[in-house]
């Protein structure tokens, strides 16, 4: 019998993470408490059974290093196993003034792990696997300058509309703006006001659009410098997520389009690539929001590391949620996650008695006043127990895997349309947000504001005729 390399790759995978859950297993800390030796074991066995869930995907050709339940996978299984294990280890084990937060780690990883199993039976039950690697068809000359026009109309509003919601919320100058806040005036001021922050969120959709550009247009000129604009843009508002999703786009663009298999060297030096960006912006962006400038004084590794960690360590807040609900403060049920989307949209200068977020009290109760404060925000798992407790988390997450195996499939089926690609490499890293904060009025919009473009632009080519070289 043949042995293929990819099943060779499957073995050593396999055998390599047995190896590490048997390291982490001789390897337990001492002078650990019973709470904490069994959240130890435990995480141990959920990074087993999770990665396995991770392999049978692969094995049946749905989950390779550039698909959406890789991506998904990940990070999620870094977040909620791997981080506590390395928190467990390092001792550090508590949040806020919340002392006791990991005598509700039992529980929140078996949670996860029954949701997370639940997401990957989902996405293997609705996704079809093939084996064709799909190449999309090019435009011809006239339907490629008509689209190009219109992204580059779309991304001139959005750019133009977002540097003006900056200048006048924050009191930055254009050539602070521009230059990562090297340069130029910054009388800072921060201004509150909820009709301009729902206004700058749509104008997230900067980011597709540039790709779409750097897809279609044949000015690379003009491409390059949009893409610079961009991305000091989105540095200047101190976005991580937006740069994680836009480096992410453009480095699945460039394999996909190219219908090119990414090894995983080349997917190490992304993640290296990006640990460091978001590193520097992390540690930089309180000054540079301030009106300091950008300053990477004592820039170093564990800047990077703690600039990470701020990420993953979110699984505390979801720990906190358990602590807290429904004993202390009672189930959301809809009330944040769809009612609280609904009305989000709606200015308090039409609404001064529009109620707050109701999503708050878990915090407050879970973590103390400093986190309710600070504004800590918990991940997807936090705000589905929040709602609707465990039988929440096993449902969203399976209907998150509904969502992606019908996005993936999508792109599948239409990847002909160079649009159709950037939309998938826009979605992929998008998933990153989507379970690291878990806040649906807030995730709604951002959708919406980098699917539209998209949409929009795919609907004006599908009216056009003959839009393809035959």
């Amino acid at each position: 019998m043949l042995i293929t390399n990819k099943s060779k790759s499957f073995v050593f995978t396999f055998i390599a993470i047995i190896i590490a859950c048997l390291f982490l297993l001789a390897y337990t800390p001492d002078n650990l408490s019973i709470v904490l030796v069994r959240n130890w074991y435990l995480d141990i066995f959920c990074l087993l059974v999770s990665s396995i869930c991770m392999l049978r995907l692969n094995a049946k050709g749905k989950c390779d290093l550039l698909s959406a339940p890789f991506f998904v996978g990940a990070v999620y299984i870094i977040m909620f196993f791997i981080t506590p294990l390395y928190d467990i280890y390092i001792g550090e084990t508590t949040i806020f003034e919340a002392k006791d937060i990991f005598d509700y780690g039992i529980e929140g990883s078996i949670v996860a792990l029954i949701s997370f199993v639940c997401f990957c039976f989902i996405f293997d039950s609705r996704y079809k696997a093939s084996q064709y690697r799909p190449t999309y068809s090019t435009l011809t000359e006239h339907a490629r300058k008509k689209v190009e026009s219109i992204v580059l109309t779309f991304w001139v509003v959005e750019f133009a509309v977002g540097m003006v919601c900056v200048i006048v919320t924050q009191g930055f100058s254009i050539s602070y703006i521009l230059t990562f806040g090297l340069v130029g005036d910054a009388d800072f001021y921060e201004t509150s006001n909820s009709l301009l922050g729902f206004i700058a969120q749509f104008t997230r959709g900067v980011v597709p659009l540039s790709i779409m550009l750097f897809a279609i247009s044949k000015r690379k000129a003009l491409v390059y410098t949009i893409l610079l604009l961009t991305a000091m843009f989105e540095v200047i508002n101190g976005f991580r997520y937006m740069i994680v999703i836009m480096v992410c786009g453009f480095f699945y663009f460039h394999y996909i389009s190219q219908n090119k298999k990414v090894s995983p060297a080349k997917l190490l030096t992304l993640v290296l690539g990006l640990c460091f960006i978001v590193g520097i912006v992390g540690y930089s962006r309180n000054s540079v929001r301030t009106g300091a400038g950008f300053d990477s004084a004592g820039f170093g590794v564990d800047s990077i590391i703690d600039a990470l960690l701020g990420n993953f360590r979110i699984y505390k807040s979801y720990y906190a949620v358990i602590k807290a609900v429904p004993s202390m403060t009672p189930y959301l049920y809809f009330d944040q996650m769809l009612f609280y989307t609904l009305i989000m949209a709606i200015p308090r200068m039409l609404w001064p008695g529009k109620p707050v977020n109701p999503g708050t009290a878990a915090q407050y109760y879970g973590m103390g006043q400093s986190a309710l404060d600070s504004g800590y925000a918990y991940p997807n798992l936090g705000e589905y127990y929040y709602s609707f407790g465990f039988i929440g988390c096993v449902f969203f997450m399976g209907w998150f895997a509904w969502w992606l195996a019908k996005m993936t499939t999508r792109y599948r089926n239409n990847a002909h349309n160079i649009i159709e690609v950037v939309w998938f490499c826009i979605t992929v890293p998008l998933t990153l947000q989507l379970l690291i904060r878990g806040y649906t009025p807030s995730n709604f919009y951002l959708i919406i504001a980098l699917f539209f473009p998209c949409w929009y632009i795919n609907r004006y080519i599908s009216k056009l005729k003959k839009p393809y070289i035959q």
